[in-house]
């Protein structure tokens, strides 16, 4: 049986000349990002968790050694300046001295009520009437563990005995008895008033009366001063505490407006922060509330790299808090590049950037990452990166 002969048609070797350049092609571009590929613009949502220390804009009020303290206002008030926050009672003053004053002003009160005996004052009345019941009110506040209230209640007692002590003075006419007992009773308060001194706001805030002895080091003021190394010895609770001594500091006047979230990444960390980006904060334990938080300069050193959020909204319950962690959310744009592309060198991230035989390596900071790309920037003083360049992988 003969064989036939088939011919094949010129179309078909175009054909296969066609499939066999695409072929190449792909290949040449598989062993092309194989090796590496192009910077490009792009966008990753970015999630970071960390362990933060919070710096505060605040004051610490301290005083001389005392003996003995009247607070005017409670834990976490808002106060103005020259408001009234305590009376402070220096070493050497005694309670025999408060209590002889009460004595006599106890005498005065009943020798002014004996010679208006019999007669009906409706002013002095309400008075007297306000003053049982704030009393009750008191006994109740105390009963029921109402400290805040308490304050605020006794502060409010106090005005009243004043207004009736006012009252009777300009009301009752002055016997011999009385004038001596205005005149003892003015002694008494000159030597009170050598002993005591009154202490107002420096400036409007929140007033807060617990100090965990880093006020003056993690504090808006010293802020330059803060490092990876401080933050993370705080975090870790290895670091003394650094505020003054508990016999003389009186309360914190906190700007809850103007306050700093700090925390550290390493070198290889798969992202920080990123300059100028604005993030949305939550804090553990308070996700109910989150802040909008503006991302400040990166600071590297053999510690780690300090990453710092500047936060303007009201702190609200975060007044005391010191260590907590912090989950900061934001969109952030720059250039992309496969993770496998990222090499590392002492500890840092690094980028090789082709540039014909004169190849060079770039050190990045990662913003952002995925499974498989990450977000970069050229570190600052590590020459600049932009779309368009042409990186190897290591």
């Amino acid at each position: 049986m003969s064989r036939r002969r088939v011919k094949i048609k010129p179309k078909f070797y175009l054909v296969l000349t066609f499939i066999i350049g695409i072929a190449m092609a792909v290949l040449a571009i598989a062993l092309q990002d194989s090796a590496g590929g192009t910077l490009k613009q792009g966008s990753m949502e970015a999630v970071i968790t960390k362990k933060a220390v919070l710096i505060r804009d605040e004051m610490s009020i301290s005083v001389d050694k005392y003996d003995r303290v009247e607070f005017k206002i409670g834990e976490g008030d808002t106060v103005y300046e020259g408001m009234p926050i305590a009376t402070v009672y220096k070493w050497g003053y005694t309670d025999d001295m408060a209590q002889s004053l009460l004595s006599t002003e106890t005498e005065i009160y009943n020798a002014q009520k004996t010679q208006l005996s019999g007669v009906d004052n409706a002013e002095l009345s309400s008075i007297e009437l306000q003053i049982e019941q704030k009393r009750a009110a008191i006994r109740a506040a105390v009963s029921a563990n109402g400290e805040g209230d308490t304050l605020a209640l006794q502060n409010e007692l106090k005005a009243l005995m004043l207004q009736r002590r006012t009252f009777l003075k300009n009301t009752v006419q002055p016997t011999e008895e009385l004038t001596r007992l205005y005149n003892s009773r003015e002694d008494k308060l000159n030597q009170l008033a050598s002993y005591k001194t009154d202490i107002t706001a420096a400036k409007d805030g929140r007033v807060s009366f617990y100090f965990d002895g880093f006020e003056q080091v993690l504090n808006k003021d010293k802020l330059d001063t803060v490092n990876a190394a401080l933050v993370n010895t705080t975090v870790a609770g290895t670091v003394d505490t650094l505020g003054g001594s508990s016999n003389n500091l009186l309360y914190r006047l906190v700007n809850t407006r103007l306050w700093y979230a700090a925390f550290v990444t390493n070198k290889s960390d798969a992202a920080s922060l990123c300059e100028g980006q604005t993030y949305t904060v939550t804090f553990d334990g308070y996700e109910e509330q989150s802040f909008t938080a503006n991302a400040m300069e990166l600071i590297h050193s053999e510690a780690g790299v300090l990453n710092m959020l500047e936060l303007s909204e009201d702190m609200g319950p975060l007044l005391n808090s010191r260590v907590i962690t912090i989950t900061a959310r934001g969109s952030v744009s720059g250039l992309t590049v496969p993770l496998d592309a990222i090499g590392y060198k002492d500890g840092a991230g690094i980028i090789t950037i082709e540039n014909g035989e004169d190849d060079y390596d770039v050190q990045i900071d990662i913003i952002a990452s995925d499974e498989d790309n990450a977000i970069i920037r050229a570190r600052d003083g590590e020459g600049a990166l932009s779309e368009g360049m042409r990186y190897k992988k290591p």
